[in-house]
């Protein structure tokens, strides 16, 4: 008796679903958890790598991870390309009469989501990885050290379930299952968003997971200086950080932290009383005040703050500034300063295009 005609009960019976379609799904849906556990493995040994290296830098790091990121994106591209057969696999199962069932909605969604399982744990640890070297973050004031076991947690889960889904998926495809055959438009629709997620993530995650970036500015700070100083003092809390934003507000920096640094507005007659309180415990040598200022501020506001820094027996004062790209810092994470003595009036720093 064929599969479409009713039984007695007006019911159309149970048929077995297709074994071929299935284990095709579940292969196409395997790929991205291969090319996860090759991306967590060429990580974990780029971190060994680095352990053993005295030089790498940040460049290292970043080009070994974009390495790393290659399989597990190629992977998932594939997967999206293998992708369009089976969805023609079922339309075709929807043209021609058939004496098994297409898988039901639930082995797509559930075989689609397993498959990128091992990938988000890598891209967690990659995440965290960017967290940890980019200034202004909590994770980053402890950097890799503080989140390497967290790292390498994620990465070994994401390996060990990488041939567990391959297992879940192939046992998903062999064992006996039996739906009703219907019009097959739940499998061909599931098998389309699926289709979609794949690429949407393919294309989406390169710009999500990017590289380190400054957290925290409030403001956007001259760039292209070749001869600014490195100075991480800027990052500690227990320096006096200024900043003026595109609004011309002053804000004196409370702390770092919190996931997002505190600011509290200061207006210029406070200054001078702010400033000497903050700077009564320093030794001469760190009565030094940072100062961080949009490109788009009024540049008067800017000679006003100055002035009164200068009158307030402060010995230098540094601007913080972001420097040229280089193949030792092409990310820019590294905090720059010009430093500028303020022991009198000749001493103001004069007007330039490049500090505006």
């Amino acid at each position: 008796m064929d599969a479409s005609v009713l039984n007695a009960d007006n019911v159309q019976p149970r048929v077995k679903v297709s074994i071929i379609t299935r284990l095709v799904a579940g292969l196409v849906y395997t790929i991205p958890a291969i090319g996860a556990a090759l991306g967590s493995l060429l990580l974990i040994n780029l971190f060994r790598a680095l352990r053993a290296s005295q030089v790498a830098g940040i460049s290292t790091l970043m080009k070994g991870m974009n390495e790393a990121s290659l399989p597990v994106i190629v992977s998932i591209y594939a997967a999206a390309f293998f992708g369009i057969a089976l969805i023609i696999v079922l339309v075709v199962r929807m043209i021609v009469q058939t004496k098994t069932a297409s898988p039901p909605f639930w082995f797509f969604v559930v075989s689609g989501l397993l498959s990128l399982v091992p990938a988000g744990f890598f891209w967690k640890s990659q995440l965290l990885v960017l967290d940890a070297i980019s200034p202004g973050t909590p994770t980053g004031s402890g950097g890799i050290g503080g989140v390497a076991a967290e790292i390498s947690e994620l990465l070994l889960i994401g390996l060990v379930l990488a041939p567990v889904v391959f297992i879940v998926l192939v046992v998903l495809s062999v064992i006996p299952l039996k739906s009703r055959p219907g019009t097959k438009w739940g499998s061909l629709i599931a098998a389309v968003l699926i289709e979609l997620m794949l690429i949407a993530t393919a294309v989406a995650v390169p710009f999500l997971i990017d590289g380190p970036k400054r957290k925290n500015e409030i403001v956007e700070l001259p760039a292209n200086f070749k001869n600014a100083d490195s100075d991480y003092d800027v990052q500690k809390d227990t320096s006096i950080v200024l900043t003026m934003g595109p609004n011309n507000k002053l804000y004196q920096r409370l702390s770092r932290d919190k996931a997002e640094s505190t600011e509290t507005v200061i207006t210029k007659e406070e200054l001078p009383a702010k400033l000497e309180k903050l700077l009564e415990d320093k030794t001469p040598d760190k009565r030094i005040v940072y100062f961080k200022c949009d490109i788009n501020a009024v540049y008067e506001n800017v000679l006003q703050v100055l002035d009164i820094i200068r009158k307030a027996d402060v010995d230098k004062v540094g601007l913080v500034v972001v420097g040229e790209k280089n193949k030792d810092d092409p990310y820019q994470i590294a905090p720059l300063i010009l430093m500028c003595v303020c022991r009198g009036p000749r001493t103001m720093p004069a007007r330039s295009n490049q500090t505006r």
